[in-house]
């Protein structure tokens, strides 16, 4: 257990009971917390900087690897052709021109067109209602 005196001198190490060391320790506690709040802000603008740049590498790979995807499935459709059972290929254009079987070919008969008007239209014989907004 402590005694009164060794409390007093415990309490004074501690908080100084004479105004100017309190305002003095203060003081420096005020620099000591400054420094530590310079660091920390330097520290949080370099991790800021490392952020926006993997962010942009993250970016930049994602751009480039969909582009790899594209061109990728581009190259499939375009230089392997399907083969069909006959060694031909599933598009007619590689094979050469089609030859067109005139018999088992026919065109659909369209409706017929009508005819033009031959009776001009009546003139109005109601007047027409002024605009009520500008053009």
């Amino acid at each position: 257990r402590l005694t009164e005196d060794e409390a007093y001198k415990q309490s004074l190490k501690i908080e100084p009971r004479d105004p100017s060391e309190a305002i003095e320790k203060m003081l420096q506690l005020e620099d000591q917390l400054r420094k530590t709040i310079n660091e920390l802000q330097i520290q949080v603008a370099q991790l800021e900087e490392e952020n926006d740049r993997l962010r942009y590498m993250a970016s930049f790979v994602t751009k480039s690897t969909a582009q790899e995807e594209n061109e990728r499935d581009r190259s499939r459709t375009i230089s392997r052709p399907r083969m069909t059972v006959s060694g031909l290929s599933a598009n007619p254009f590689l094979n050469g021109v089609p030859k067109i079987n005139k018999e088992t070919t026919k065109r659909k008969e369209s409706p017929p067109k009508k005819s033009p008007r031959t009776t001009p239209r009546s003139p109005r014989t109601t007047p027409r209602s002024p605009r009520t907004t500008p053009r």
